[in-house]
Parts: structure tokens; C-alpha cells; sequence
């Protein structure tokens, strides 16, 4: 990395200047495919985006792992540098993070919220996972079909519990998300691919009380996937005793 990406990541504007003053390429990137403009949306450094800015940086560049600068700007926190890059042309679909007010912000400005990655899948239904009840519920008041299936058949309830955080702080967020998305009557007997509904993920990942939420409210207890499979089998497989237990008790059949 050349001077400016490292004057750009301490935050010192006055060296970010000069050197621009004297050649400083301000488009450079590093091995990750950044530009100084990714150390400043990091860091938060409003003024310095938009000196960047205004001095010609690529505001919608993308790095090898496909993120822009407004997602970084969107992690940090700063809702008026965001607010300041999207007016200034910041492609707005992107995959991006923040708080409450940044989605808001975001959502006001017109974000596709259906918009699908390479992969296809919505990135907006990944930060209703990833941050809180707050924006997912902000999302539904907007209008947000959480029975909309993306480009693999999948809606939110599988992005909920594919990637069922392992920490005791996510897995609180997901369950809050998860008894807001029964109680707005989600369709629980939604199959993926593999003909699974949720309850296979969540007796997979060993949740005794979400896999009871489900049951209680309505969760087919005995359905099968596409090789004849209930969840009960997947509960014993994977040694959740206490959910294979309850679902005994409730009527379970491995087969």
C-alpha cells in the first residue's frame, strides 16, 4: 500500500491533502482491490470522504469480496456521511450494513429490497438476520414479503437458520425474528431445495426452544425431505437428545 492508504486509515487528513497535492493516485488500489476511499468510509472520516470524493475517488469501486465503499460507511455508523455518498451517486442496492437509521435512510432512498446477488439471494434479508428486530420489523411496516422466495426457492426463514449464529447475542436477535415472523403467520411448511422446512435446520442446530415454538404453533412434527427423512431423524443424528426427547413425546417418527 502506498502513503495515502496509510494516512487515509490513521485519519490524517492534512497528509491525505499534500499527498493528493503531489501525485498521490487516488484511485490506487491494494491487494484487496481497495482504494484509500474504503480506509476513510471505515474510519468514519467524513470530511476526509469527501475530499476523496470530490477530488475524483471512485465512489461505487468494489473489492474483491464485491462490497463498495457505502458499506463500510454503512458499518461505521455515520448516517450523514452515507446520506452524503448516496446524494453524491453511491449505488444504494448494494450489499450493505448499519443501524436502524442508516436502513431507514436507505429504504427511504429507494433500495430494492428484492435485489438479488450473484448467488441469488436477497442481501437485505441477511441484515434482517445479522442486526436486530428493530429493522426487521421496520422492513415488515415497509412492506417486505416475508414469504418472498429468491433465485433458489429460499425465503427469509431459511436465511434465519442456515446461518444461525453460534454466539448467545445472535442467537437471542434470531429467535426474537423468528417469534415475530409466527406470530405475522409465516408459513412454517415451507420446503427448500432438499425438501426441508425450518424445523430440520433448527433440530440440526440444537435449539430446544424455537424447535417448541414451532411445534406449538403449528409445525408439521413428521414431515419428510426429499430422502424420506423426518426431523426427528436429524435430531438423533446430530445427538440434540433434548430435542430428540420432545419430539418423541410430541408424536415423532424418525422415518
Amino acid at each position: 500500500e502506498t502513503p495515502i492508504f496509510h494516512a487515509c486509515k490513521s485519519g490524517n487528513e492534512e497528509v491525505v491533502k499534500y499527498l493528493v497535492d503531489h501525485g498521490a493516485d487516488i484511485n490506487k488500489e491494494n491487494k484487496r482491490e481497495e482504494t484509500p476511499l474504503f480506509y476513510a468510509c471505515n474510519i468514519g472520516n467524513e470530511s476526509m470522504v469527501k475530499y476523496l470524493v470530490e477530488h475524483g475517488a471512485n465512489i461505487n469501486k468494489e473489492n474483491k469480496r464485491e462490497e463498495t465503499p457505502l458499506f463500510y460507511a454503512c458499518n461505521s455508523g455515520n448516517e450523514s456521511m452515507v446520506k452524503y455518498m448516496v446524494e453524491h451517486g453511491a449505488d444504494i442496492n448494494k450489499e450493505n450494513n448499519g443501524n436502524v437509521k442508516i436502513v431507514k435512510y436507505l429504504v427511504e432512498k429507494g433500495i430494492e429490497i428484492y435485489n438479488e446477488n450473484e448467488d441469488d439471494e436477497f442481501p437485505l434479508f441477511y441484515l434482517c438476520v445479522y442486526e436486530n428486530i428493530t429493522i426487521f420489523k421496520y422492513l415488515v411496516e415497509q412492506g417486505i414479503n416475508i414469504e418472498k422466495e429468491d433465485g433458489k426457492g429460499e425465503t427469509i426463514l431459511f436465511y434465519l437458520y442456515d446461518i444461525f449464529p453460534l454466539f448467545y447475542s445472535y442467537v437471542y436477535k434470531n429467535e426474537a425474528i423468528l417469534k415475530y415472523l409466527v406470530e405475522q403467520g409465516i408459513d412454517m411448511e415451507k420446503k427448500d431445495s432438499e425438501g426441508e422446512t425450518i424445523l430440520f435446520y433448527v433440530c440440526r442446530k440444537g435449539n430446544i426452544e424455537v424447535v417448541k415454538l414451532l411445534i406449538e404453533n403449528g409445525a408439521d412434527i413428521n414431515t419428510k425431505n426429499k430422502w424420506n427423512k423426518t426431523p426427528l431423524y436429524y435430531a438423533h443424528k446430530y445427538k440434540n437428545k433434548e430435542i430428540e426427547k420432545y419430539l418423541i413425546k410430541q408424536g415423532g417418527h424418525r422415518t
